[in-house]
């Protein structure tokens, strides 16, 4: 399911993040949660990166304010 949520350069998608988190090299599968009450979004990623590295490499794709808050490295996501 994709979640539209208000950022301050406009609307950004769940699936507009989560497709360019799979963008980075090495990111084999990635999810996104929409802010809830603490108002931040996170991202989980199947990785061998740091969650910093995706994180850079997501600064680097998208409008700073679509950058998730948070990222967790797995080795899979279920």
């Amino acid at each position: 399911m994709c979640h539209t949520y208000p950022s301050p350069v406009g609307a950004a998608s769940t699936a507009e993040i989560e497709a360019t988190a799979l963008d980075v090299p090495c990111v084999t599968q990635a999810a996104v949660r929409p802010p809830g009450p603490d108002g931040e979004l996170h991202l989980w990623v199947a990785t061998e990166h740091s969650a910093e590295e995706v994180l850079r490499s997501l600064f680097e794709r998208l409008e700073a304010a679509k950058v998730p808050d948070r990222c967790w490295v797995l080795d899979r996501l279920r």
